[in-house]
């Protein structure tokens, strides 16, 4: 049989034992937590680097939206000019063919035949230049509707800059 010196030995290195165990599994659990918490960050690195490249690429595109807006207000600018000028320049024709439809009072009749084919001449060349612009008109606005259509890219891309 086991003296009392013998079975506190054995008590107090059953202890020991004890105390040693909970130490690795404190150990293990630690080891485990600090491994959860370097998977948590490791993720949160990976989802700031996506959040960050999708935030690059939101503000190439709105970028790219106001760089074709200002573009494009810049060539309705140019054209607004354009338009007045070619007014103004149609309105100084004018007043030069009425002046020269109307000729002079000393004019033969042969002058005013040959005026008289001069203008029709340029008013058939009037009458086509229309036409074609006519066309070019139809054929832009027509784009134009395309691009500003739902479900276009362009329209898209206006349509998220904006939100």
């Amino acid at each position: 049989m086991l003296s009392i010196k013998a079975v506190g030995f054995l008590g107090a290195a059953g202890t020991a034992l004890a105390l040693a165990l909970a130490g690795v599994q404190t150990l293990r659990l630690n080891a485990l937590q600090v491994e959860l918490a370097d998977q948590r960050t490791s993720t949160a690195d990976v989802a700031l680097t996506y959040a960050e490249n999708a935030r690059k690429v939101e503000d190439a595109w709105r970028k790219r939206v106001t760089d074709a807006q200002r573009t494009r207000e810049a060539e309705l600018a140019a054209t607004r000019s354009t338009d007045v000028a070619l007014r103004d320049d149609a309105d100084g024709m004018r007043d030069d063919f009425q002046a020269y439809a109307r000729g002079g009072p000393g004019d033969t009749a042969d002058a005013c035949r040959v005026r008289a084919a001069t203008l029709g001449n340029l008013l058939a060349r009037a009458l086509s230049a229309d036409r074609r612009h006519t066309e070019r008109a139809e054929t832009h606005a027509a784009d134009a509707r395309s691009l500003s259509a739902p479900g276009s890219v362009t329209n898209k891309a206006a349509t998220a800059a904006a939100e």
